[in-house]
């Protein structure tokens, strides 16, 4: 995706400041490794290595959003910059 330069420079003005905590509740959507999450912390890791965003992934599969509610309160502990719901 990255060897695409101009879908690489969408990378940049993604919203995310240095150090900030970027955490996402959800369900099997969320949780797996080829999420829609995680291919972006993989993104944001490559393009921007020197910003130090930290994604927290606390999808659980097969839980309602609102069961994820629970186990997404230590993440909330972290006082996270950006918050998703998904």
């Amino acid at each position: 995706m990255l060897a695409d330069e101009s879908f690489a420079q969408s990378v940049d003005p993604l919203p995310f400041a240095q150090g900030a905590v970027v955490a996402v509740l959800g369900e099997s959507d969320t949780d797996s490794l080829q999420s829609w999450f995680e291919i972006v912390r993989h993104l944001l890791d490559l393009r921007r290595p020197d910003d130090g965003i930290q994604m927290v992934n606390s999808g659980i599969s097969a839980l309602t959003t609102t069961q994820a509610f629970n186990p997404f309160v230590p993440v909330l502990a972290q006082q996270p910059d950006w918050i998703f719901c998904a």
